[in-house]
């Protein structure tokens, strides 16, 4: 065993001596072969994958301000766990300016493209009107990281399908007004032990057709949604949720998001639906879910754990839809419901815990024993303000690892945890607001 230790320690610090750094610049014109800014590849076609080993980094010259390349990249090199491969923007004077990579609208689909490659890292990419594939698609991949880029999609933003605890953070990404294609900010498929964590989502498509969620998730085998700020800014009434997760299995654990779908009509702020071949267990902390009507669906998974939660409606509708039965009420506590509008006074349809219940009703039932049926005070991004009900309201769930908000900041900042994303900061500064956009 000890053999084996000073044998991996070995391999690691040899990846570590003799990581490399290579160059990409379309303005260079010296010897092409990624050496050095002076004799960068031209082009992303001209990378020789053969000599990127992991704990390589590929810089991309963003000139003194900006530069503009149309073109695509097709990643042919691995990293190791201890060691990724990064891809990212230049950082040396005359280089760090912004990396904006151009899809030109329908002559290009991708601009990263992961595909049977491992342990890689892209990050701090301007990306823009690339179609239906997915701004960045990653395919079969196992620990890769989408960071901090800003994407504006033609289709979907980031695309990734059977891959294996891989992180998506940090991203801004915003849809183009009007397109009739699918245009989620993130679409996942078939993968497992993924973490979806602080990006900001915001889709702005108003065509009526096309299925644009924040996020999607499809058969997902455990995940974890954490620290996002989600939201719909358009007039869709359906196809258009935050979080839309279907047919997984294992623990799908959703926390500290913000998710705003203010027109919600016909589909869903949230939904959670197994289906006939799903079996996944959901647990909601800390969320604040803002929509039209029906803040959430929950289909088929009586294991359910919904805490802390914020769910303001201004529709008829009950703000949450139980569609199994929940075999333990207490699982469904410390949570606030809201309704602005004076339409309606149902806050929960469980049919087989008791049918379409007033919230008196759901309490008497067993449920939500500890949660409160009033205004949450909320700022347009969410946001609890002063004197609000939801400020040491909650449970303490530091035993399930929610210790911060959505902001990182510590929870309980007075005596209790605050219900919903933000913890109330009284006197200190609060962070700017996260819904910013791409602008074309």
């Amino acid at each position: 065993m000890y053999k084996r230790f000073l044998i991996l320690i070995f391999f690691t610090l040899a990846f570590r001596l003799n990581a490399g750094n290579f160059y990409i610049d379309k303005n260079a014109s010296g010897s092409d072969n990624g050496s050095s800014w002076s004799d960068a590849w031209e082009n992303f076609q001209n990378i020789n994958w053969d000599s990127i080993k992991p704990g390589d980094t590929i810089f991309v010259s963003g000139g003194t301000d900006s530069v503009i390349y149309t073109d695509f990249m097709e990643i042919g090199a691995s990293g190791v766990e201890s060691n990724l491969v990064t891809i990212t923007k230049g950082i040396d004077p005359g280089h760090n300016g912004r990396v904006i990579i151009e899809g030109l609208n329908n002559e290009k689909t991708t601009a990263f493209h992961i595909e049977d490659k491992n342990f890689l890292k892209i990050s701090n990419f301007e990306i823009r009107r690339f179609t239906g594939g997915g701004s960045i698609r990653v395919e079969n991949s196992i620990g890769s990281v989408i960071e901090k880029n800003k994407i504006l999609g033609y289709g979907s933003c980031v695309k990734i399908y059977n891959s294996f605890n891989c992180i998506i953070r940090e991203n801004v990404l915003t849809t183009h007004e009007n397109t009739p294609t699918q245009t989620d900010g993130i679409y996942a498929s078939q993968n497992t032990d993924n973490v979806y964590e602080n990006n900001n989502i915001i889709i702005l498509n108003q065509d009526s057709y096309p299925h644009c969620d924040c996020i999607q998730l499809q058969q997902e085998n455990s995940c974890i949604i954490r620290n996002n700020y989600l939201e719909q800014i358009n007039d869709k009434t359906e196809n258009s949720q935050g979080i839309f997760d279907k047919e997984g299995a294992g623990l799908h654990v959703y926390y500290n998001n913000v998710v705003i779908v203010p027109n919600t009509g016909n589909s869903n702020v949230v939904a959670f639906q197994n289906f006939d071949i799903g079996s996944g267990t959901l647990r909601a902390y800390n969320n604040t879910i803002v929509g039209g009507d029906k803040n959430v669906f929950i289909n088929d998974d009586p294991q359910t754990v919904v805490k802390n939660n914020i769910f303001v409606t201004t529709g008829p509708h009950a703000h949450v839809r139980f569609y199994l039965k929940i075999n333990d009420l207490s699982n469904i506590d410390y949570n606030l419901y809201y309704r602005e509008t004076e339409t309606g006074n149902d806050v929960i349809y469980a049919p087989e815990n008791g049918g379409t219940m007033s919230f008196s009703e759901w309490q008497s039932k067993g449920g939500d024993i500890h949660g409160i049926n009033a205004n949450p005070l909320l700022t347009e991004n969410g946001k609890i303000m002063q004197n609000s009900p939801a400020i040491d309201a909650g449970a303490n769930l530091s035993t399930v690892g929610v210790t911060t908000d959505i902001n990182g900041t510590s929870r309980p900042q007075q005596k209790l945890y605050d219900i919903g994303a933000y913890e109330f900061t009284e006197g200190k500064i609060i962070s700017a607001p996260r819904n910013l956009q791409i602008k074309k």
